[in-house]
């Protein structure tokens, strides 16, 4: 039973408004974090084995293809590295994972929703939180190791 009932026209303007709202906040909140907490190898962060540096992105979801039609909504652009050096790719590495986080939050709009919607929209809700958010952190996921074995290179290099 939802805590608010709400129908129609209301509900959609409510869904409509609220996912503008928790997408927009998700976003203020990973970059109200500060790049200290970024820099650290946090375990969200962390790659699990079984992405093989990113790699299992490419081979299952081919993100190779298509990252280049994602938006980029963040205040770095990471759509071209135009600083290559060590202190650039730093920066990008945590930019990828702010909007890594941004995108993990982009799903507490779904988690909120279910508080007062009905059943039925759950299913909407979900495709929502699911299309905008995982092609996003599925490509952070996949660039993001790739940088850091170029860094990893440089460093090593110098």
């Amino acid at each position: 039973m939802p805590l608010v009932n709400l129908e129609g026209f209301y509900l959609l303007l409510a869904i409509i408004f609220g996912c503008l709202v928790f997408q927009l906040s998700g976003a203020l909140i990973a970059l109200a974090v500060p790049d200290r907490w970024y820099s650290k190898n946090h375990w969200m962060f962390r790659l699990r084995k079984f992405e093989k540096s990113g790699e299992f992105y490419d081979r299952v979801f081919r993100v190779s293809r298509w990252k280049k039609y994602l938006p980029d909504g963040g205040t770095y652009k990471k759509k071209h590295l135009n600083d290559m050096s060590p202190k650039g790719l730093e920066k990008f590495i945590i930019e990828s994972k702010r909007a890594e986080l941004s995108h993990i939050l982009g799903f507490i709009p779904f988690f909120a929703f279910i508080l007062f919607t009905p059943w039925y929209t759950w299913p909407i809700l979900l495709v929502y939180a699911l299309l905008v958010n995982i092609p996003c952190w599925m490509a952070q996921r996949y660039n993001r190791p790739r940088v850091e074995r170029l860094l990893n290179a440089i460093q090593k290099r110098k």
